[in-house]
């Protein structure tokens, strides 16, 4: 199912880009492209930094976690170890059921 849907979204990908590029090129075009804005002041990268380390440590908990409790969730919901992609559950032989 999920290579299914890489093939779908990689086709709908490269239409859009056909409509992008080939099509409509008119409706992309952006109005005033010699004229500058004035930029205001941006975000310093220490700030950048700090959030890309916060948000990547918060990352790896969350994933740590759901990779944790998929072995209670297919235990109690009954579910197959293939719905789940076999993430994180050790392999069952025929003759430990």
């Amino acid at each position: 199912m999920s290579r299914g849907t890489g093939i779908v979204l990689h086709v709908l990908c490269i239409l859009f880009l056909v409509y992008q590029l080939k099509t409509h090129p008119h409706v992309f075009e952006t109005e005033g492209l010699g004229e500058e804005e004035p930029e205001g002041p941006g975000i310093g990268s220490w700030i950048l930094a700090s959030t890309l380390l916060v948000v990547t440590v918060a990352v790896s908990f969350c994933s740590d976690y759901l990779v944790g409790s998929i072995d209670a969730v297919v235990i109690s919901l009954g579910i197959s170890k293939t719905m789940v992609g076999n993430a994180g559950i050790p392999k069952i032989s025929s003759s430990d059921r």
